[in-house]
């Protein structure tokens, strides 16, 4: 049981982790040198520092075997529910309906503190309730199944270089956007996956990837 939980962990990580790259995607699309340029920010090492050190740290305790699934929901729920009027307050009063987007940006103002709050109870409802679905639903693996899984952070790590790469290539092409969006998901897909199993899983770096 505890091995087929620990299967369940890994797909939903890796589900989340996909659907968190539905935005940058989108970010990426439509701004791809912006999108490098937020990525490469020092505002946002100290957050990618933690949160490496926390999964370190439970993984190691199982931390999230131990969630019950109703605990899962239960939270889970709560996180999304409080995000619903969140957003809807910062586009109200944030400026974005004036057009106006410069304080989403960042900076010490309340409508960014709003904003990174709102970001953190999306991603934890998320990752609580892909955790209670994957246990109940997806709790066993096939070789193509493991071998995502096996890759998913190493595809974290990798993605955003090749993500921007391949948005800049395809930038000036005179497509629709949609099939810009669909060429890139592929592409990027494609790449990451290809750098995380031939390139970081075969080098010193696999003993943490």
């Amino acid at each position: 049981m505890a091995g087929a939980r620990g299967c369940a962990v890994r797909h939903g990580d890796c589900s989340v982790r996909c659907g968190h790259g539905g935005v940058h995607l989108r970010r990426s699309h439509r701004h791809p040198r912006r999108y490098l340029r937020a990525q490469r920010s020092p505002r946002r090492s100290p957050q990618y520092a933690l949160m490496f050190a926390a999964g370190a740290v439970g993984y190691r305790s199982n931390w999230m075997v131990g969630l019950a699934e109703r605990s899962c929901i239960r939270w889970g729920l709560l996180a999304l529910s409080l995000s619903v009027p969140l957003f809807a307050a910062l586009v109200l009063f944030g400026g974005g309906l004036q057009g106006d987007t410069a304080l989403y940006a960042g900076g010490f103002n309340v409508v960014s503190a709003g904003k990174c709050l709102w970001e953190a109870l999306v991603c934890v409802g998320m990752g609580l309730l892909m955790l209670a679905v994957y246990r109940r639903y997806f709790d066993a693996q096939g070789p193509v199944a493991k071998w995502l899984s096996d890759n998913a952070f190493g595809v974290y790590l990798i993605h955003p270089p090749i993500l921007v790469g391949f948005a800049l290539l395809l930038h000036a092409l005179p497509l629709f956007a949609l099939t810009k969006a669909l060429l890139l998901t592929m592409l990027a897909a494609i790449g990451s996956l290809a750098v995380s199993a031939l390139i970081l899983r075969r080098s010193p770096l696999r003993a943490i990837i």
